[in-house]
């Protein structure tokens, strides 16, 4: 009997030791199957003791341990943004969740926007913890910030646009006038009248690149002009806008290279390494602080961080070196300049586009735009553009005298009254009959068989040019039509005119232009 009681005794402690064995065994998969589960939570769940202390992390993240991480105090990892909002401290002190957004300051330098919830956990021992579930959301409002920028940079272009085309008129009218002015004065009160005209000239520059940055305009006509003329006008911009302390040095060594591109778009890329170049400087915090401009010819071999392909490396180009004795780049940074968006400026220095529109500007020139940095010893960037050929520059200067007229009818159609007047006398100066109208219907009403040429303003009152030009092609079919507007028209409503001719234009612009609208309507 007793033996019999002994082996019941040990098949019991026996089937008694596999079921524990087999809860315990539950109770690892349990665990194991928790652990999967916050493995998976797409993001960081903390626990957090009373001392706000980190005790877990569900697992480690991309660049941080956990030994980075457990034993940390809470506000050495993450700050919350503005006031401080309810947080892990309230979510332990009163027993309530909590939500807030933070900043997580990773042990490796690389700064993530936090979503937190917070909610307080009751311990064995009566004391209170808390588990924080924070999920990365630094993507999303990059996005977020991105698309507002995007919405005020389209704000700011419509403002500009309007701007731009009321500004356009004021030039129209004041550039032909100076013209008309100036053989009427003796020779030294035509350089006040010379000097006049190049401010408007540059005024219709700064126009321009207003209207290309609304993106109601493409960029002007190319001509070939020395590089180093179009890197000495950024220059001067700068040097009235930088502060004093900063040494701008420039050093000319292009022997006169000349490039074919548009001048005021170049001119911007420039200004944009120039100001970045600023900013490196004025934030090392220099007493003397140095930017060295150096225009130069130079293989593409030579270019900064081998930027130009082999199989354009002898290839000679035109090049504009800016230089900075600044702060510098990190590589990491420097391989994302030019990428849209990206900036290492305080909210409201940058807007991350300036670099990349200068690249792009650059890449529609078949050009090159390279960049070298060290951290601590400054920046280098190279612009590198084609060297013109000699026989493009010649073609391009003037032909001689401005055509005249044979006493062919225009008929000139603005709204703006100092337009109107001011080219219809520069006409008239040069042999042409004109006749003026301040709107669609009045210029309706003035076409004839009569007519050769219509120029005509594209927005008016009472309707736009293309309404006009439907009623010229009726009622004066052997006329000529040109588009003269400050905005550039669309492709599809250029090909219904003659020629479109931008606000504002030379004297010697709309007599070419004129000339060669009826010349070419004669030969139909």
């Amino acid at each position: 009997m007793t033996a019999n009681r002994e082996d019941d005794e040990g098949r019991s402690l026996l089937a008694r030791t596999e079921d524990l064995e087999a809860d315990l065994e539950r109770a690892r998969a349990s665990v194991r199957f928790l652990e999967a589960l916050l493995e998976a939570v797409p993001g960081f769940v903390l626990h957090v003791g009373e001392d706000l202390r980190v005790r877990s992390i569900n697992r480690e993240q991309p660049g941080i341990t956990r030994e980075q991480v457990i034993g940390a105090h809470v506000d050495d990892l993450m700050r919350a943004d503005g006031a401080r909002p309810a947080d892990v401290r309230d979510a332990i002190a009163t027993g309530a969740p909590a939500h807030y957004r933070a900043r997580f300051a990773a042990p490796n330098g690389r700064p993530l926007q936090l979503e937190c919830w917070a909610a307080p956990i009751a311990e064995p021992d009566g004391g209170r913890t808390a588990v924080i579930v924070a999920v990365d959301v630094t993507e999303s409002r990059e996005r977020e910030e991105r698309l507002r920028e995007a919405q005020r940079l389209e704000a700011v272009g419509q403002l500009a646009s309007g701007v731009a085309h009321n500004f356009n008129n004021m030039l129209a009218a004041i550039l032909p006038a100076l013209e008309l002015v100036r053989p009427l004065l003796p020779p030294p009160r035509q350089q006040i009248v010379d000097e006049a005209a190049e401010a408007g000239f540059r005024a219709a520059e700064m126009v321009r690149q207003l209207m290309a940055f609304a993106g109601h305009r493409r960029g002007a006509p190319r001509r070939t002009e020395p590089l180093a003329r179009i890197a000495g006008h950024a220059v001067g911009i700068c040097r009235q806008l930088f502060p004093h302390h900063v040494v701008l040095e420039v050093i000319d060594r292009a022997e006169g290279a000349c490039v074919h591109a548009d001048p005021g778009e170049i001119e911007q890329v420039i200004l944009n390494l120039l100001i970045n170049a600023r900013d490196a400087v004025v934030d090392r915090g220099h007493r003397a602080p140095r930017i060295r401009v150096t225009v130069d010819v130079a293989p593409g071999r030579d270019a900064a961080s081998g930027a130009v392909p082999a199989a354009r490396a002898d290839e000679r180009f035109a090049r504009v070196r800016v230089e900075d004795d600044g702060i510098g780049m990190t590589e990491e940074v420097r391989r994302r300049i030019f990428e849209p968006f990206f900036t290492t400026k305080d909210v409201g220095r940058g807007t991350g586009l300036g670099l990349s529109t200068a690249w792009a500007a650059v890449d529609e020139h078949e050009g090159f735009l390279a960049c070298s940095s060290i951290p601590g010893w400054g920046t280098t960037f190279d612009l590198l553009l084609p060297i013109a050929k000699r026989d493009d520059l010649r073609s391009e200067r003037p032909s001689g005298e401005a055509p005249v007229g044979r006493g062919e009818k225009v008929l000139i159609v603005d709204d703006e009254p100092g337009v109107r007047d001011a080219v219809a006398m520069l006409l008239e100066d040069a042999g042409f009959h004109t006749t003026r109208a301040a709107s669609a219907a009045e210029a309706i009403g003035c076409l004839h068989a009569g007519l050769d040429l219509v120029l005509l303003d594209r927005s008016m009152p009472g309707g736009i040019g293309d309404t006009v030009v439907g009623a010229v092609r009726a009622r004066a079919p052997g006329a000529a039509v040109i588009l003269f507007t400050g905005q550039e028209p669309p492709p599809e409503e250029a090909e219904r005119v003659d020629d479109v001719l931008l606000k504002p234009a030379t004297r010697g612009e709309i007599l070419q232009a004129v000339r060669a609208a009826l010349d070419a309507t004669r030969r139909r």
